[in-house]
């Protein structure tokens, strides 16, 4: 009896450890890196390199890489012949705007960095004021004149406020 006692106390606490751990997404489109984690115990990394996508996943005990040629990929599809779709049933899950505006409100942005140029130098100074208004803690927008348009951001969010929100 103790040892079913031990056995469902673990599971439980796992349970639980699952729904408030952070779960983290990181965009970087500098690198072409794109990473998922839950608290950096299991992690799946996406990068881009030419004309390859490398998924990385990774966790504790193991580590497994994938190469996908992106070009293949696109190939194969152009050759499929289409199929008509067959109509299916109304999906029984279904958000509203409500919940939907819930849902998004639970994301915590933990760091954002934009770098934008939209190539014409008029329409970069008519913006550049607009950056004061979103700058803040853990957040910089810049409006450059180099001709590189630029992304990091790190997103956290928890199974718990998910939960929360569309219940």
């Amino acid at each position: 009896m103790a040892v079913f006692t031990i056995i469902i106390l673990v599971l439980l606490s796992l349970l639980l450890w699952v729904i408030l751990a952070p779960i983290l997404l990181s965009i970087d489109t500098k690198r072409h890196m794109y990473q998922l984690s839950l608290f950096r115990v299991v992690s799946v990394d996406f990068r881009r390199m030419d004309t390859d996508l490398f998924v990385h996943m990774h966790n504790m005990l193991f580590s497994k890489t994938f190469k996908i040629d992106l070009l293949e990929q696109i190939t194969q599809r152009s050759t499929k012949k289409i199929q008509p779709q067959v109509k299916s049933k109304k999906n029984r899950f279904s958000l509203s705007g409500r919940k939907m505006w819930r849902l998004f409100r639970t994301f915590k942005v933990r760091n954002l960095k934009l770098r934008i140029d939209t190539g014409d130098y008029y329409c970069n100074g008519l913006l550049y004021p607009i950056r004061f208004l979103i700058n803040g803690r853990n957040r910089d927008v810049q409006f450059v004149f180099g001709g590189d348009n630029e992304l990091e951001l790190v997103v956290e969010n928890r199974m718990i406020r998910i939960l929360r929100a569309i219940i």
